[in-house]
């Protein structure tokens, strides 16, 4: 006589059935995401849903391309506020200028990102401070510098090159008035690769604010130039805003689904994707809707950063950063051949629809920097003879070391302040 199989038994062994199924089909939908996006990484992504392609910018066609949005997507997580940061632990790759000067992505330049998200002063991904004693700490000075990819240290060597990290050296070995008041001083690099200043400010607003910092530095300029497309309110969350337009585009406005998320994202798409709507014509997306320059906004965006600050009794500092073909610094050599990354298929426009943009952004911005605490750095390379650009938007290490110390300066007159 067979034996009976009790009830609990059965239970258990349905719930092992049901849950091999649904390994399987997760798998599945991995292997479906890599091989339909090819920017996923299996059990290692946040937001496994999301396409790199469209939250950074248009794909064009080439391996090149192709391969830089697969390492993009290795180092950056989605974020639903912010659009992406900086995914913890892992190396920053950008791009670098071969011999030619033409765009290729740097094998040998790397940038550590420490466990909490930050560029680390240090090249080691797994190096990071003791924020919670740091932030108790009174006797440790605390500068937070915000930026984009110029402030994070695109272009740099490594991590001990970029301009914070340079910086922080420089305070340590003479700290001039600081050191009255401080036993130490600690640069902490809140840059990441493409933000503007709508996302510093909203970063900072909701998250590095709470590292308590004596003074904040707000380096930045060159991405709001890209970045804008007309109003405000899309300037002033135009990451999140692209996120969420681009999937209700595709039909799809849902947010990724937190229990087997592949496999959702893999029925939902499984069949022929659905016409986008038509182009609304509400609120922000009407033409008739306020618009503004995006000078005025910048120089809005940058004057609420300081109050932000101001309220918190936090001095604020803003540079605006150098580009190359915005100063009088005739181009060296090198960085002629530099001008080959304007027009490649990183870069659409032309090297002289970059610089007539860029010149006419500047003028207008120089215009409004009028308070002491606003400081035009743009011009900062009009005399020196070496090449200190890796490519039209960044500096190499040259660049980065005169960076820092004008920005050294800069606290050098805030120290009565801190």
């Amino acid at each position: 006589m067979a034996r009976e199989i009790s009830t609990k038994k059965k239970i258990v062994f349905a719930l092992i059935v049901v849950l091999a199924v649904c390994l399987g089909l997760e798998v599945a939908g991995v292997f479906h995401a890599r091989r339909r996006e090819g920017s996923f990484s299996f059990l290692g992504q946040r937001t496994p849903l999301l396409d790199f392609k469209r939250i950074i910018g248009n794909p064009s066609h080439g391996k090149n391309q192709e391969r830089y949005q697969k390492v993009k997507a290795s180092y950056l997580l989605f974020d639903a506020t912010l659009g992406i940061r900086f995914k913890p632990s892992t190396w920053a790759v950008a791009l670098e200028a071969d011999e030619e000067g033409k765009p290729h992505i740097a094998t040998q330049r790397r940038l550590a990102i420490d466990p909490y998200g930050f560029i680390a002063n240090v090249s080691d991904p797994h190096w990071a401070r003791d924020y919670k004693a740091l932030v108790n700490d009174q006797n440790t000075c605390r500068i937070l510098v915000s930026g984009g990819s110029t402030t994070a240290g695109w272009g740099a060597s490594d991590n001990e090159h970029t301009w914070p990290a340079v910086l922080e050296r420089m305070l340590r070995d003479e700290p001039g008035a600081l050191g009255r008041r401080f036993s130490r001083v600690v640069v902490i690099n809140g840059g990441v690769f493409g933000y503007g200043i709508s996302q510093e400010l909203k970063r900072f607003q909701e998250e590095t604010i709470y590292l308590k910092p004596n003074l904040v530095i707000a380096f930045n300029g060159m991405n709001e130039l890209w970045n804008y497309r007309g109003n405000p309110v899309h300037y002033a969350t135009s990451s999140r805003q692209n996120f969420i337009l681009r999937q209700l585009e595709k039909g799809q406005p849902e947010q990724p689904s937190l229990f087997m998320p592949y496999t959702f994202a893999w029925l939902r798409g499984g069949g022929a994707e659905p016409e986008a709507p038509a182009r609304r014509s509400f609120g922000y997306e009407n033409p008739n809707y306020i618009s503004h320059p995006g000078y005025y906004l910048y120089l809005s965006k940058i004057a609420q950063f300081r109050a932000l600050c101001e309220s918190n009794q936090i001095p604020f500092v803003y540079a605006l950063q150098p580009v190359m073909g915005v100063g009088e610094k005739p181009l060296t050599e090198q960085e002629e051949a530099i001008k080959q990354f304007m027009g490649s298929e990183f870069y659409r426009k032309s090297w002289e629809q970059y610089v007539e943009e860029a010149q006419s952004f500047y003028r207008r911005v120089r215009r409004g920097l009028t308070e002491s605490w606003q400081h035009d750095l743009s011009g900062i390379f009009d005399e020196v003879d070496r090449t200190i650009y890796s490519d039209p938007r960044h500096y190499n290490d040259l660049g980065n070391k005169h960076i820092a110390e004008r920005v050294y300066e800069l606290i050098m007159n805030q120290a009565h302040r801190l």
